[in-house]
């Protein structure tokens, strides 16, 4: 029993370990980014850049989210030695919606050119490609993620920040300060990203094919068919996760202007997502395990039974971590945010400082509504994470368009703290009501 007890720590220590490092190396990454980029080019330029970013959302958001149920499926997969087909129907799905991808995008450069708008066409170009390699690597990574190998990810998780920070860097010098550069260095750093990540998972992929032909499980599963079923609720959802997270700036473009933007994003940069990512470390260790436990759990009885006792103490303990580093970082945030925005952001952007730590915390509500989604995804409930990520949505958006319509960046910045607090009231609501139902 104690040798089993060490072998457990010493994976878990390792995987922690890596874990740590990726999301460490990638927060730093993505500060030091933001504090090159608001250096390097204009206000209006970055906020113009951050809309166009908005734009490759929705394309992933709403065309790529197969990925949601490759990465699902994998533990099943491995379970029932059905690697090779698994894999065969997974790049089979991504292809077809990168093609859908990339006629839509097609059309609507089509479109922008022949309304006259040749820069913005040329920006749609460069947006195109880099959205569907970025679909690719979070299918990619997030098999490596369910099949816990902690290193791929940290790895990739952690280098494309940094390979982004270089490559921007070196196009500015070359092409100036202009958003085509960023463009380009954010397209660059996926596809060498998307290469590494399919080189390593084909690889990995194969040598798992063979280790499992022997088992005796049936051969005609049609995973494409269980991927898209569990998938496509969140092309529905996607839309209007799209609106939500988009809605904030479009907002302020519309009503304020690109300045007004460019402040905004720096604030959600250094605040919202460091503490998703930090975040994240929680829901990369615990993903492989609940998605596993609950295929060998609908492996034994062919029933969606998820075992309540385990995976209840599993997401609290998760919920409890996340409440704790968001107060202390609500509390740092809070008493030296001019500090913390001077080191990560250029001059020009530190107009709306204060609202530091109103942004983490949102981003920390957020992070907390997401650990708790896990435990539906895995039960496969996502028709009930459809309704509440509809209802948020739908609060999010009229919240950051009144708060931008009233009172500007600081409007909307609490109206994405509002949003995010409804957010995880709403999860937490229907994860207690359906979990007994669920195990029942």
């Amino acid at each position: 029993m104690v040798k089993i007890n060490r072998l457990f720590l010493s994976r878990l220590t390792t995987e922690s370990l890596w874990v740590l490092t990726g999301q460490v190396v990638s927060v730093v990454g993505q500060l030091a980014l933001i504090k090159v980029t608001t250096s390097l080019v204009s206000v209006s330029d970055y906020g113009l850049f951050t809309i166009l970013l908005v734009g490759a959302l929705f394309i992933e958001r709403t065309i790529m989210t197969v990925q949601a149920g490759i990465i699902r499926y994998y533990c099943e997969a491995d379970d029932q030695s059905q690697i090779s087909n698994y894999w065969r129907s997974s790049r089979a799905l991504l292809w077809r919606a990168s093609r859908v991808a990339l006629l839509a995008g097609l059309i609507l450069v089509t479109a922008l050119l022949l309304l006259g708008s040749i820069q913005l066409a040329l920006d749609v170009l460069l947006l195109l490609p880099f959205t569907i390699f970025m679909g690719w690597n979070t299918a990619l990574n997030g098999i490596n993620l369910a099949a816990r190998r902690r290193r791929i990810h940290a790895l990739a998780q952690g280098g494309e920040p940094l390979l982004r920070l270089v490559v921007v860097a070196l196009l500015i010098a070359w092409l100036g300060p202009a958003v085509e550069a960023l463009l380009l260095a954010y397209l660059a750093a996926s596809m060498v990203v998307f290469f590494y990540l399919f080189r390593v998972t084909s690889s990995f992929l194969s040598d798992q094919s063979v280790i499992c032909l022997s088992q005796p499980y049936p051969l005609d599963i049609d995973w494409k068919s269980k991927i898209w079923t569990f998938s496509w609720p969140f092309s529905l959802w996607g839309v209007l996760a799209w609106l939500q997270q988009s809605s904030d700036r479009f907002s302020l473009e519309y009503q304020v202007g690109s300045d007004s933007v460019g402040l905004y994003s720096v604030l959600f940069q250094t605040g919202f997502v460091p503490m998703m990512l930090l975040s994240s470390m929680m829901s990369n260790l615990i993903i492989p395990v609940i998605y596993r436990r609950q295929s060998q759990s609908e492996g034994a009885s062919h029933v969606i039974s998820p075992s309540s006792f385990s995976r209840d103490k599993l997401t609290l303990l998760t919920v409890s971590f996340l409440g704790a580093l968001t107060l202390v970082a609500v509390s740092v945030s809070w008493v030296w945010h001019s500090q913390l925005m001077s080191l990560v952001v250029a001059s020009s952007f530190l107009r709306y400082t204060s609202l530091l730590p109103v942004m983490v915390c949102a981003g920390g509500l957020t992070s907390i509504g997401q650990a708790l989604s896990v435990e539906l995804m895995a039960a496969k409930q996502t028709k009930h994470l459809l309704a509440v990520n509809v209802a948020y949505a739908l609060v999010a958006v009229a919240a950051n368009w009144i708060g931008a319509g009233l009172f500007g960046v600081p409007g909307v910045v609490m109206a994405v703290l509002f949003s995010s607090l409804i957010y995880v009231l709403l999860l937490w609501g229907t994860s207690s009501a359906l979990t007994p139902a669920v195990a029942s």
